[in-house]
């Protein structure tokens, strides 16, 4: 799969936690205060930068134990959280945005009890297709097998709504990473979001400014 076609845009990945767990106890804890964090899936980057944070945080805080919990990634996090499955978990600052507002999928459930603690990287959204696909616009895309993200991720639902505010409605395959690699490789499908590991990419990047639509579909 040497190669690709890109189409960017882009979001911040965020750290969040319940209020509750943000406010300072009455008295020093006799044990460890054990917290599940929400991360994503473990085929993921980001993975990895949690389970280096968790033992960050375990080495220099002594009166806390974090475990990190594969999960479906930013909007699995929070309805965990807000379930009380988890104490903290990765997100995109604008799904926490909808989220505290009561939008997109929380429309008119405002989730108010979770706040951000950290912004720690900017990520663009790749809109992987391979080559012999024919598709050269992100309009292309229409009635073409797509996988939009890890179920249950802010990629999926901002790619649902980009696409949803262009009007451009594919055919969707729901997968994880490894499935949709290995869907794109045997050309069961031939379009993807994904991060190309490839030569010869062409990037293709929206321009927010003259589409106000992408701009309301993601606040």
């Amino acid at each position: 799969m040497k190669h690709l076609k890109v189409i960017i845009s882009g979001f911040f990945f965020a750290i969040i936690a319940m209020a509750m767990m943000l406010m300072p106890g009455e008295g020093r804890a006799a044990s460890k205060k054990l917290l599940a964090m929400g991360s994503t899936q473990s085929s993921s980057s980001h993975y990895a930068y949690f389970v280096a944070v968790a033992k960050v945080i375990n080495t220099k805080v002594p009166d806390v134990s974090i475990s990190v919990v594969e999960t479906g990634a930013s909007v699995d996090n929070i309805n965990r959280i807000k379930k009380g499955d988890l104490d903290l978990g990765m997100t995109t600052v604008h799904l926490q945005y909808q989220a505290y507002h009561g939008m997109g999928p929380w429309k008119d459930k405002p989730i108010k009890d979770q706040y951000v603690m950290w912004v720690y990287q900017p990520a663009p959204q790749n809109f992987v297709v391979r080559e012999d696909s024919g598709v050269k616009s992100v309009y292309d895309l229409a009635g073409k097998p797509f996988n939009p993200g890890i179920r249950g991720s802010a990629t999926e639902k901002t790619v649902e709504a980009i696409l949803d505010a262009l009007a451009i409605v594919p055919e969707f395959y729901r997968g994880g990473t490894e499935d949709t690699v290995a869907g794109i490789k045997d050309k069961r499908f031939d379009t993807s979001y994904g991060l190309p590991k490839a030569e010869g990419v062409k990037r293709i990047t929206p321009n927010y400014s003259h589409n106000p639509q992408l701009k309301e579909a993601t606040p």
